[in-house]
């Protein structure tokens, strides 16, 4: 039972939550900004992102992983210290 509510609570998470992706960050390297996309040095757009902006996006990503893996342990501790309450 646990097990299926903490990969519910997690998908809950993760779909109310929408998750971060490289276009949401400024980059470092060419100073584009939220929303653009990467430049090559001559000033034209690339239709790749660099690689700094690709690491950020990273990070947060796995933050983003995080916060769902502890809103999902949150929901089972709970759980289980109300069944444990309603046990007593």
């Amino acid at each position: 039972m646990t097990t299926n509510l903490w990969q519910e609570t997690r998908d809950a998470y993760l779909n109310e939550h929408p998750g971060p992706k490289v276009i949401d960050f400024g980059c470092p390297r060419c100073k584009a900004q939220p929303g653009e996309l990467c430049r090559k040095p001559d000033g034209t757009i690339s239709i790749r992102f660099h690689i700094s902006r690709q690491e950020r996006n990273a990070k947060a990503f796995r933050r983003w992983q995080s916060k769902a893996s502890d809103a999902a342990h949150a929901a089972v501790d709970e759980a289980e210290r109300h069944a444990k309450g309603q046990a007593s």
